[in-house]
């Protein structure tokens, strides 16, 4: 029997008998071996049995018959020539050279053939999408000329609200070109010149005169040369105040007729430069004499006579510090009113030189006499007697410290304080004395020392001043029971710098048993 879609004849089991089975067989496996699956040769392969899972190719043959082709959209162009391809549902081709062109926008051809009149081979108008711009060719080789009235420019990368336009003047143009220079500039130290060809060319400034500071073309300090001056260039407008200094001005430029009225004024004369030739007869009033500006090496000898000083002109600040010697006062003419309050000083008088002929009656009084400025060698022996009216109070500092009582003991060389006082003094004399004081009973004061060997015993007494400076005294004595002290100084006067001041006392005995027996005595300081 044989099998429907190929024809094979196949042996009949337990009928065909060989060698005839084994030929039928071998007849119908060569058929299967040649199969092709076109007519009489297998069944035709339906689209549910083919996998295709690689490019399929037709070695040049195209497709026949077919009803329609259903591209697959890709995300991107692909660079395979001959390609036809669907990107981002847009129908794409990909030329020869490998470019990607673009045949449908949305529901429209792109570039449309016709859609731009004249435009035939060799001429092309088309997209570059990889550059986002648009090429215009005259030829394959050749960009072609843009003809427009205006160009409006917009930021690149969106579509910006604001734009530059571009455009020609408007009536009277004359036609020329303006051709950019062929490379940027070198630096940026440059500005754009263009001849009268219109080509244009970066120009380097000179250096010297002309700079670019930012994106400000200026000329340079000190650009501007005489050579650079045009004649009668510098008006006075042009020349700034004090700016003519005295190198500018050529010798003997300034003419009288160049000084305005009042011109020359203090600030504008040198020092020296007005000589006595050049100051006319009884020209210096007083009026034009500063005070004190005229000083005696200006004054020729005997050149200032009696009629040359107007009543009234010597004032108190024409006359120079001791210019007024004694021979230059009259005798009596230094009244009382002549002298302002605590004008004369210790240093203004010489020694002897007031004598009581000269003081009025009365006129020394408290507010003229300084500070300490009556010292003791002012003062005449006997004139500070009770009649003068000094009370105590004009005299110097005296302090009282009542003494300590009791009775004291002391053995070896140690003090023992008994009294102590302090005083407030200026630089000078201090002096320091222990007294017996009276009482209201009328006794007096006693510094005891009793000793356990009789009256014949030493005792010592320690005088200590102290302050900005030290001073010790020291003195032994020998004494009896009922012995008084009028008055210990000591031996010489006290010279102090000033300041506050201690006076101490202090006293000891000599052997075991020695007492002293301090009752109503006082230290006095005095000063001067």
């Amino acid at each position: 029997m044989a099998t429907p879609n190929m024809g094979l004849v196949l042996p009949a089991v337990g009928v065909t008998v060989g060698p005839l089975w084994a030929s039928e067989l071998n007849t119908a496996l060569e058929a299967v071996d040649a199969h092709d699956h076109t007519n009489g040769n297998g069944l035709p392969i339906t689209p549910e049995a083919l996998n295709i899972d690689s490019p399929v190719d037709f070695q040049g043959y195209g497709l026949q018959a077919v009803d329609e082709v259903q591209l697959v959209s890709k995300a991107a162009t692909v660079a395979t020539p001959g390609a036809v391809y669907a990107v981002s549902g847009d129908l794409w081709y990909t030329n020869a050279a490998g470019t990607a062109v673009q045949i449908t926008v949305g529901g429209v051809i792109a570039g449309a053939a016709g859609s731009i009149s004249g435009l035939a081979d060799p001429a092309s108008a088309s997209f570059n999408s990889a550059t986002g711009s648009f090429r215009w060719n005259a030829t394959a080789a050749t960009r072609a000329e843009l003809d427009a009235a205006t160009l409006r420019l917009r930021s690149a990368g969106g579509v910006s609200a604001a734009w530059i336009l571009l455009s020609a003047p408007g009536a009277g143009v004359t036609s020329y070109t303006l051709q950019f220079p062929p490379t940027a500039p070198a630096s940026v130290s440059r500005f754009l010149f263009t001849s009268t060809t219109g080509v244009s060319s970066w120009v380097q400034p000179d250096a010297s005169t002309v700079e670019v500071s930012g994106t400000t073309l200026r000329v340079k300090d000190l650009g501007i040369t005489t050579a650079k001056l045009a004649a009668s260039a510098v008006t006075t407008s042009k020349i700034a105040t004090s700016a003519v200094e005295e190198d500018k001005i050529a010798t003997s430029a300034v003419t009288t007729d160049k000084i305005a009225g009042g011109a020359v004024i203090n600030t504008k004369v040198a020092v020296d430069a007005i000589s006595t030739v050049k100051i006319q007869d009884s020209a210096v009033t007083t009026a034009k004499i500063a005070g004190g500006n005229v000083t005696e090496d200006k004054i020729a000898t005997s050149a200032v006579t009696t009629d040359k000083i107007a009543g009234g002109a010597v004032i108190n600040t024409k006359v120079a510090v001791d210019a007024i010697s004694t021979t230059k006062i009259q005798d009596s003419a230094v009244t009382t009113i002549k002298i302002a309050d605590s004008n004369v000083t210790t240093d203004k008088i010489a020694n002897l030189n007031v004598t009581t002929d000269k003081i009025a009656n009365l006129n020394v009084t408290t507010d003229k006499i300084a500070n300490l400025n009556v010292t003791t060698s002012k003062i005449a022996a006997g004139a500070v007697n009770g009649s003068t009216g000094v009370t105590m109070d004009k005299l110097s500092p005296r302090i009282t410290v009542v003494s300590q009582s009791g009775t004291f003991f002391y053995t070896g060389s140690s003090y023992q304080q008994i009294v102590t006082a302090s005083i407030a003094v200026a630089a000078g004399v201090m002096r320091v004395c222990l007294q017996p004081r009276g009482n209201t009973a009328g006794a007096v004061g006693r510094l005891v020392f009793e000793s356990v060997f009789g009256s014949q015993d030493l005792g010592f007494i320690k005088l200590s001043i102290t302050g900005a400076q030290t001073f010790d005294y020291e003195w032994a004595f020998k004494t009896s029971p009922t012995s008084a002290f009028d008055c210990y100084w000591p031996s010489a006067a006290i010279n102090v710098t000033g300041g506050s001041y201690t006076a101490t006392w202090y006293v000891r005995g000599s052997a075991a048993g020695d007492q002293w027996r301090p009752a109503n005595f006082e230290t006095v300081l005095t000063q001067g």
